[in-house]
């Protein structure tokens, strides 16, 4: 089931309950401006302090004064000071707040004479002195101060509210000159604690590097860790003696080469050629040189003379000869290098065992260089430590003569020229702005759980009904059903012709029978069913339709009073009605319509149903007229709609406009469904065109733009 929240928007909702929203909104603001008129003004005045940019400081950088930075975690620290009792109570017996009514628990009198206008006219009262502690006035006056700050800058406002701009300007700049003095005293008395302070450790600390430094210098010597030129005699020797390990070890292996080579050669497995070592002898050279002369003699006479000539062979026993000469030589040199080999191998050792005991002793000195570097860091420690005090107590010292405080008033606070409560306009547009949103609100609110149709598109998804027309309510207090005859053009008319068209095409093929029955029914009473019932016969009869209107509402029959009767000795079709059972009918005077009051010929409604009733009636009106419409009494009032439903070709449901209940309808509906009643479609009167086409997009439309349609057709006419 749609809801009507679903069939409207908000928007539409809001819009057709605007006059209620507004006239709602403006009592809730006429409300406010009344009782914020009859409070007292309260007038606020704020001072401006600077936190942490006043101290100053020497020494620091290559400036003289610096003002140090605060973070705001600092700056919220410093702020608790404002809130110190000391200050308010200052404030208190600065002003003698005590026997102010504002602060002393009688406001009365500063009620009536701050207060407004009408207060004042009232007969004065004798209101006594008050008398309070000061500590009970400092807590009236805390709750009258306020500390802000927009955590972009160091600038704390500090505002003071009382009933006298000039008293809140007064309290403001006290509270902000008593906090400066504060934070002045409180510095000097910091500074001259920590120069006291700083004087005794710095004594300590002078003691303490001494000590640390006395303790280095005899690690030192005891452990015999004097630098020499940057290292330890261990050092030294121990680097002296590796250099001459390396060079025996090297003398040593050239030393062995040499002699292998020299074995080898007096083995007689090597060549004594001029790569040899022995040839370092000039004796060898000599010996080399003749055996190689005597050798080329040799060789000569062997080729001139062969090898038995005596000359040959003498030069082959001197070329022997020579050839041993060299091999004693060998020998001779063989056993030098052998000495010399035992010498170095002996000098190596002497010298690695040298090189081991100096290696265990700088371990040792290494493990005593560690503990040294302790004593050294702890000495370098405690001197840093002492130089950086003492550099702090020169600061403190130049800064006894230049000492500020850490705050400073920027802006002093002046007495305001308008009360900061109330607020008259900004809380009367607040509460008008306010009061229309939860008028707005409250309009969805009763839209949603409403009981009437507010659209269209829900009363057919309700219903399951199509609605087939509007039956407009007429401008000018006009009667809704001569609208028709007055005027057949205007927009009320066109409405109707729109429904009767809409009849016509109900049935098989898109068609209505040619002869039909209309029954107008409605839920409940006053929804307009006489009314449109005539409109309707007087429209289907401008448009040459013969028709016939029964009242079958034999209760309360209506339609004779609403017609103006013409004189039947004219002739017409009415005439022909006199013989069925005795029934007269009535010709509208303006139309021609036949109107047939069934309740002339009825005593009792019951009536209706006996044979050769009003079955007999209506056959002979199908067979005599085009158009035969019923006016039936209300649906859920009796039954006899009901009973009359069945001889009916066509029903149409009539609905008042934001009316009708959802639920009357819904019922209406049903019973005609459980009478086997074929419903053809719903119509919406006492249509409001105006309102209507604020909230139905395609017959808004046209009712708006219908009436320029037919003003123009109007002047092409003419």
């Amino acid at each position: 089931m749609q809801t009507d929240a679903e069939a409207q928007t908000p928007l539409q909702v809001v819009l057709q309950r605007k006059w209620f929203v507004l006239a709602f909104a403006l009592s809730l603001a006429a409300l406010a401006f009344a009782f914020l008129m009859s409070l007292p003004k309260t007038y606020t005045a704020e001072a401006s302090v600077a936190i942490g940019t006043g101290h100053q400081q020497v020494l620091v950088g290559n400036s003289v004064m610096a003002a140090p930075q605060l973070d705001l975690d600092l700056l919220r620290t410093e702020m608790e000071g404002f809130y110190a009792p000391a200050i308010t109570e200052a404030v208190v017996r600065q002003f003698g707040l005590t026997h102010n009514p504002e602060f002393c628990g009688h406001a009365e009198s500063t009620v009536e004479a701050n207060g407004p206008w009408w207060r004042r006219l009232l007969p004065s009262r004798d209101i006594p002195p008050c008398t309070d502690s000061v500590d009970k006035a400092a807590r009236r006056l805390a709750g009258s101060l306020t500390f802000n700050n927009d955590s972009r800058s160091y600038i704390v406002r500090v505002g003071a509210s009382a009933r006298d701009p000039q008293l809140a300007a007064a309290i403001a700049n006290a509270v902000a000159q008593h906090y400066v003095e504060r934070q002045r005293s409180s510095g000097v008395a910091d500074t001259q604690q920590a120069d006291v302070w700083l004087t005794d450790y710095l004594e300590k600390l002078r003691r303490q590097t001494q000590d640390a430094d006395a303790a280095v210098a005899s690690y030192r010597r005891q452990h015999q860790l004097t630098p020499l030129r940057g290292e330890t005699l261990v050092g030294q020797s121990l680097a002296e003696l590796n250099t001459q390990l390396t060079v025996a070890t090297s003398d040593l292996t050239q030393k062995r080469s040499q002699l292998q080579q020299l074995q080898a050669i007096a083995a007689g497995r090597g060549q004594l050629d001029a790569t040899a070592p022995a040839l370092a002898s000039p004796l060898i050279q000599r010996l080399m040189e003749q055996q190689a002369v005597q050798a080329a003699t040799l060789s000569e006479l062997q080729t001139r003379y062969g090898r038995s000539h005596p000359l040959v062979k003498a030069n082959a026993a001197q070329v022997f000869r020579i050839q041993q000469q060299v091999r004693a030589e060998v020998e001779k040199i063989l056993a030098s290098f052998k000495d010399e080999v035992a010498a170095l191998q002996t000098r190596r050792a002497a010298l690695a065992q040298s090189v081991g005991q100096l290696q265990a002793e700088a371990a040792r000195q290494a493990q005593d260089a560690v503990r040294l570097q302790e004593l050294q860091r702890d000495a370098d420690a405690d001197r840093q430590l002492y130089q950086s005090m003492l550099i702090r107590l020169k600061e403190i010292d130049a800064q006894q003569g230049l000492q500020q405080a850490s705050a400073r008033i920027v802006v002093a606070a002046q007495p305001p020229e308008f009360a900061s409560f109330p607020r008259t306009k900004m809380m009367v547009v607040g509460t008008f702005l306010a009061a229309l949103g939860v008028g707005a609100l409250g309009a969805i609110g009763l839209s949603s759980v409403s009981r009437r149709f507010r659209s269209v598109d829900q009363l057919e998804a309700e219903t399951g009904l199509p609605v087939l027309g509007l039956f407009p309510r007429p401008p000018r207090r006009a009667m809704p059903h001569d609208v028709v005859v007055d005027q057949p053009m205007s927009l009320e008319s066109e409405a109707l012709h729109a429904i009767l068209i809409g009849l016509s095409r109900r049935g098989p093929g898109g068609r209505a029978p040619a002869k039909q029955v209309v029954m107008i029914a409605s839920a409940l009473p006053g929804e307009g069913k006489t009314s449109f019932a005539l409109a309707l016969g007087r429209s289907a009869t401008s448009a040459s339709l013969s028709v016939a209107l029964l009242d079958c509402d034999m209760r309360r029959p209506s339609l004779t009073r609403l017609v103006a009767p013409r004189d039947q000795s004219n002739g017409g079709p009415g005439t022909d009605l006199a013989d069925v059972q005795g029934v007269d009918a009535a010709v509208d005077g303006r139309s021609g319509l036949h109107i047939v009051p069934i309740a002339s010929c009825v005593r009792n409604p019951h009536e209706l149903l006996v044979p050769h009733g009003i079955e007999r009636v209506l056959n002979f009106l199908r067979e005599n007229y085009d158009v035969v419409i019923i006016d039936t009494p209300p649906v859920l009032a009796v039954p006899d709609a009901l009973n009359l439903a069945p001889f009916a070709d066509q029903i149409l449901l009539l609905s008042c406009w934001r009316q009708t209940p959802r639920a009357a309808l819904a019922a209406a509906v049903e019973r005609l469904r459980r009478s086997a009643a074929d419903v053809s479609g719903i119509v919406l009167t006492k249509v409001d065109l105006r309102q209507f086409a604020r909230h139905e997009a395609a017959s808004g439309y046209y009712a708006t733009r219908y009436p320029d349609y037919s003003d123009r057709a109007t002047l092409a006419d003419t």
